[in-house]
C-alpha cells in the first residue's frame, strides 16, 4: 500500500511539474548531482526497507554519462553503505523529458559484505534548464548471500 501511494504522489508531482518544465540539454562536460530515496522489495524479506542515495553523474560523450553513487540503507536495525560506479545510456532528447538505461557496480563497505551488480530504467523530467526530477526502477543481483532486490527510486537532480 506505501508503494502506491509513493507512485501516486510521484506521477502527481511530475504532472504539476510539467506545466513548468523546461529544454533539457545534456552536452558532455555536464555535471549532474543527485538525491533520492527508495523502496526495497527483497526477495527474502517480508518488511519494505527504504534507503537513501547520493550520486554524481557527467556527460562523458554524447548519450554516455558516467556514474557514481554512494548508498546507504538498513535492513532490521543493521546499516549497510555501497560505494558504486557505473554508466548510463540517455537516449536523443525529446523535450523535457529524457529517458536512459544503465549499470552500476557496488562495492560493498561497512557491514555490507557482498557486492551487487545493478541494472536500471529510467527517466528525467526536466522541472528548469539546471533541475530534473527522475525516476528509476532497479534490478539488482548480489554477488554472495546479500540478497538479490528490485527497487522503485524517485529523485532530484542539479545540473552545473
Amino acid at each position: 500500500m506505501q508503494l502506491k501511494k509513493l507512485v501516486q504522489s510521484t506521477f502527481l508531482a511530475l504532472s504539476l511539474f510539467g506545466a513548468t518544465s523546461a529544454m533539457a540539454e545534456l552536452n558532455v562536460g555536464t555535471n549532474e548531482v543527485g538525491f533520492s530515496a527508495s523502496l526495497l522489495s527483497f526477495d527474502d524479506i517480508d518488511d519494505d526497507v527504504w534507503s537513501l542515495y547520493g550520486t554524481y553523474g557527467l556527460m562523458f560523450k554524447e548519450n554516455i554519462q558516467l556514474k557514481g553513487s554512494l548508498v546507504w540503507f538498513s535492513v532490521a536495525g543493521d546499516d549497510f553503505l555501497f560505494l558504486g560506479a557505473g554508466a548510463d545510456y540517455i537516449f536523443p532528447e525529446t523535450n523535457e523529458i529524457i529517458p536512459y538505461v544503465g549499470g552500476v557496480f557496488n562495492l560493498a563497505l561497512m557491514d555490507a559484505e557482498d557486492e551487487t551488480i545493478e541494472l536500471h530504467a529510467g527517466i528525467k523530467h526536466f522541472v528548469s534548464e539546471r533541475a530534473s526530477v527522475y525516476g528509476q526502477y532497479n534490478i539488482v543481483d548480489s554477488l554472495g548471500d546479500f540478497g538479490d532486490y528490485t527497487e522503485l527510486r524517485f529523485g532530484l537532480n542539479v545540473y552545473f
